[in-house]
């Protein structure tokens, strides 16, 4: 026979799950936007030079 779980571990585990879904969510946010950096990083290191080809 299955094991009753006491609401109190039912309540524990919706909270951390909860808190579990709020880090994931910031910590995409933040990834998001290392990534957009990066991104703006990358076209200026790649874009000045090809600039610069061209105007010789």
């Amino acid at each position: 026979a299955r094991k009753q779980i006491q609401d109190s571990i039912i309540q524990q585990i919706l909270l951390f799950n909860k808190l579990d879904i709020e880090l994931h969510k910031h910590a995409e946010a933040i990834f998001k936007q290392q990534h957009e950096r990066l991104k703006q990083r990358l076209n200026k290191v790649v874009c000045i030079p090809l600039v610069l080809q061209f105007e010789k």
